[in-house]
């Protein structure tokens, strides 16, 4: 039986609700030690689309560090940013259907994934 070797991040499916303010969502990053990430260097970017081969993205995530000497970070997605999102009827309908990573790069171009998944969106009434 073959190894593998790699890292393609961790598998976490989201559901947003179009016109919501999604998160934020904090997450905490530590070494094998269990020691802090340092994220002073590290900036993060992350996006959904419909399929990977789109050249356009849907919506991209919005990161802050509020306290990068102790590994966290938070994403989230804008309210607007969501409500421009398509959704059919049903998060479970094609329409409403969606994939986005997420991941981090430091300043010598070493880019890191951090999560992957589906995103489903959940269609908005009140506006």
């Amino acid at each position: 039986m073959a190894e593998t070797i790699g890292y393609k991040g961790e598998e976490l499916d989201l559901l947003i609700r179009q016109g919501a303010t999604f998160g934020p969502f904090r997450v905490t990053m530590r070494n094998p030690d269990t020691t802090p990430v340092m994220l002073d260097d590290i900036n993060f970017r992350g996006q959904i689309r419909k399929s990977p081969n789109d050249t356009t993205p849907v919506a991209s995530f919005v990161f802050t560090k509020p306290n990068p000497g102790a590994g966290i970070f938070e994403f989230e997605l804008l309210a607007s940013v969501s409500a421009a999102i398509p959704a059919g009827a049903t998060e479970d309908d094609p329409e409403s259907q969606y994939i986005y990573d997420i991941e981090y790069f430091d300043e010598a171009n070493r880019v890191v994934p951090l999560f992957y998944g589906k995103a489903k969106v959940f269609r908005e009434v009140t506006k």
